[in-house]
């Protein structure tokens, strides 16, 4: 194998990912090996569009990836990565992988702004993995809620258009809250339904759903109301700040 392509792509993989290794295919696709997360199922990849002289694929590992410069073309074959006067010999690392079933069946649509307002539910999702289908944030009809038995967070938006209702893993959504790309996103499915797509421009993470029925959060929130109390919106964005950085 040989290519060339911009080396800052794979630094956004590790970013992203916080990879163990990265394999790369000649066909344009980079994906992220990472331990942790493939015992999830969850995968992390990144198309893009390399010179091919020569077709083929490798495995480097982050430390390859941590000696190149951030920016600059990189010249990779099976064994060496070169990115301006760096050359670097290397044993391509090896990975068995896992097959995934084709995910073809579109869910949702959305702009990148819209998306990233929905899933700011994930502060009230539950951190630990006790009650696991609470550890992500349900999509439903039009909304999108997280719990963890002391807290919930509701969020709706006309755009958010779905016949079907899952839960995305927490993990997830700490991922996709890295990608950079402000481009459309596109979250597909399975035949089955259990696995889903989200694709962001060139970032894609392909997740199993957590399993299990959600729990019904609508007979939790009181319609009904005798209390009323008014708060200003500043003073609670920074009473926010100050808990978040405290990890609350």
């Amino acid at each position: 194998m040989e290519i060339n392509f911009e080396v800052s792509l794979l630094h956004e993989l590790l970013k992203i990912s916080n990879a163990d290794k990265i394999f790369i295919d000649s066909n344009g696709k980079m994906m992220a090996i990472n331990n942790k997360l493939w015992s999830k199922d969850i995968r992390v990849e990144k198309l893009f569009n390399p010179e091919v002289i020569e077709e083929g694929h490798t495995i480097i590992t982050k430390e390859i990836v941590n000696l190149m410069p951030k920016t600059g073309e990189v010249i990779l074959t099976d064994n060496i990565i070169k990115c301006g006067k760096r050359k670097i010999e290397f044993t391509p690392a090896e990975c068995a992988f896992k097959e995934i079933d084709y995910i073809n069946k579109t869910l949702i649509q959305l702009d990148k702004e819209t998306m990233n307002f929905l899933l700011e539910v994930d502060y009230a999702a539950s951190k630990e993995e006790i009650g696991p289908i609470l550890h992500g944030a349900h999509f439903k009809n039009g909304e999108v809620c997280a719990l963890d038995g002391f807290r919930l967070s509701l969020r709706k938006s006309d755009k958010l258009q779905i016949d079907s209702e899952f839960t995305i893993p927490l993990e997830v959504i700490k991922i996709f809250k890295k990608i950079k790309s402000k481009e459309e996103v596109i979250i597909s499915c399975n035949e089955n339904c259990n696995i889903i797509k989200i694709q962001c421009g060139n970032d894609i993470i392909i997740s199993k759903l957590l399993e299990g029925k959600f729990v019904n959060y609508n007979q939790l929130i009181s319609i009904e109301s005798t209390t009323e109390i008014r708060l200003d919106k500043n003073e609670i964005k920074e009473l926010y700040s100050i808990l978040k950085s405290y990890g609350q």
